[in-house]
């Protein structure tokens, strides 16, 4: 299985630059705020489903 890189500073800066809330970015991705959040926190990482 291949690694994938994940960039959550540039998650973040895309949709700020796009002025899109969390809540409405994770709504439209399929997870809740709260995961959203750890996504671009560097908490966790998203699933490969859920990647974008």
């Amino acid at each position: 299985m291949q690694k994938v890189i994940f960039y959550p500073d540039k998650l973040y800066e895309i949709r700020t630059k796009a002025r899109i809330t969390q809540d409405k970015l994770a709504k439209a991705v399929g997870v809740s705020r709260t995961t959203f959040n750890k996504w671009e926190n560097s908490v966790t990482a998203p699933k490969e489903k859920k990647r974008i």
